[in-house]
């Protein structure tokens, strides 16, 4: 089992510069419509169905290079046995936070933006009362 794990962990390190290249790609290619689609949302302009999904793949995208990146660096340190590893896994909550959950809930607003706002509120009512519950329970546990 360990030989498998082994496996994994380097081919999810060797993965990481083509997620890192291509992510980037995505991005080149995306972000100048993306970002003026977010500065229209931020001056109260109305954006047609088609800008949320762009301004999604962007947010997608941010979080996949950060995320990436993060774990990364981490697993590098790791492999080669280096004592900043410590550091990057007991933080790795903050890349987390940030890459991973706020762009992954940005990116799915965006791209369910095509539903009813009130069944987007209803999703995000339920998954963030569960998050809440959960994160009780485990404080308080």
């Amino acid at each position: 089992m360990n030989d498998l794990r082994e496996f994994f962990q380097l081919l999810s390190l060797g993965l990481t510069p083509l997620v890192l290249i291509m992510s980037a790609a995505v991005l080149i290619i995306w972000a100048p419509k993306g970002w003026t689609v977010f500065r229209k949302r931020i001056a109260g302009e109305n954006i047609e169905l088609v800008d949320w999904l762009v301004l999604g793949i962007c947010f997608s995208f941010l979080g996949k290079i950060g995320d990436n990146a993060w774990w990364g660096v981490a697993w590098h340190h790791y492999e080669q046995n280096q004592p900043a590893a410590k550091w990057w896994f007991e933080h790795g909550v903050v890349s987390n936070s940030i890459f991973r959950q706020a762009c992954g809930i940005l990116a799915a607003i965006c791209h369910l933006h095509v539903l009813s706002s009130c069944h987007r509120e209803l999703l995000l009512t339920v998954g963030a009362s569960i998050g809440v519950v959960y994160a009780l329970v485990l404080a308080l546990t």
